[in-house]
């Protein structure tokens, strides 16, 4: 037994060794700019609709290939950046690597006080990509280009674990456990003179398939109601531009109705609803989304019309 564990630690150190003489072989061979320039072309072989900068990169034993102040931007809206990341870290796994044929890799990527740990997979010969991990604590204000592409404020802390897989370049599937605490969405049109929603928490689960987003158990809590949602995201380009299904109901909250009058309209709303949840949808496409109340919709127009 003993034999056996001085051969398992003279082997793991052989390993270790051999690792970090060929990656510093790799480094000595292989100027720094040039290995820059392979990571950013592969990462846009990864995703083909986005181009992707690294400010600098560095190694570290036993086999860790470590980014600095990665930048991924949209090819199709004028470069604009999608995100920003201070440090990706990938810690290459060689002889899982060589068996599977394939580069198998935990990641780590850290955006301000946001962490994702994951693990990557991905072919050696073709454009064949698995990713699956846990994210949190990542801040959605600073994926600015969403903010300014639609046009309205959206805020939050999001958490949860995904599971990614992307073949020939194209999303294959795609499956999110999210959950967003503590946010803000400003709303196309104000409803009830309230511009913005704002919630304590934000739970759904999402499969993407075939180019729809299926969305399932969704909740949100706010100070204005607690609600239920359902339904499909349709992807069209641009992005913007993809189609929304969403049904719900929700259980409005005193503050919901702050500032309308004791009038016919309101007296009516509240009688229908007694013991009931108000049904919504949602319809028309992220960058221009329209909420209806379905047989509400008039009693809702009534109301709006008394506060203008």
């Amino acid at each position: 037994m003993n034999r056996i564990r001085r051969w398992l630690r003279a082997g793991i150190g052989y390993l270790l060794y051999v690792t970090g003489v060929l990656v510093l072989f790799l480094w000595l061979l292989f100027p720094q700019e040039t290995v820059r320039r392979a990571v950013e072309g592969e990462l846009g072989q990864m995703w083909p609709a986005s181009s992707w900068r690294v400010g600098a990169l560095t190694f570290a034993l036993p086999a860790n290939l470590i980014l600095h102040d990665v930048e991924g931007y949209d090819r199709g809206e004028q470069g604009r950046k999608l995100v920003g990341i201070d440090r990706l870290i990938l810690s290459v796994q060689p002889i899982a690597s060589l068996r599977l044929r394939r580069l198998q890799a935990g990641c780590r990527i850290e955006m301000d006080k946001g962490t994702v740990d994951g693990f990557l997979s991905k072919s050696l010969s073709k454009n064949d990509v698995q990713v699956q991990g846990a994210f949190q604590a990542i801040n959605i204000t600073q994926l600015s280009f969403w903010q300014q592409a639609l046009g309205r404020e959206v805020q939050g802390v999001a958490s949860g674990s995904f599971s990614v897989a992307v073949q020939g370049g194209t999303l294959s599937s795609l499956d999110v456990d999210l959950e967003v605490k503590n946010g803000r969405i400003g709303l196309k049109r104000p409803v009830l003179n309230h511009s913005t929603l704002p919630f304590t928490a934000i739970t759904a689960t999402l499969h993407g398939r075939g180019g729809a987003l299926q969305i399932e158990h969704g909740l949100v809590k706010s100070e204005l109601f607690d609600g239920r949602f359902s339904g499909m995201i349709r992807a069209h380009s641009p992005l913007l531009l993809s189609e929304l299904d969403i049904e719900g109901e929700m259980d409005p909250q005193s503050d919901f109705f702050v500032g309308v009058e004791n009038t016919l309209a309101f007296e009516a709303l509240h009688l229908q609803l007694k013991d009931k949840a108000l049904p919504f949808k949602i319809s028309g496409t992220l960058l221009d989304p329209g909420l209806h109340f379905q047989e509400y919709a008039v009693l809702f127009q009534k109301l709006e019309q008394e506060l203008h």
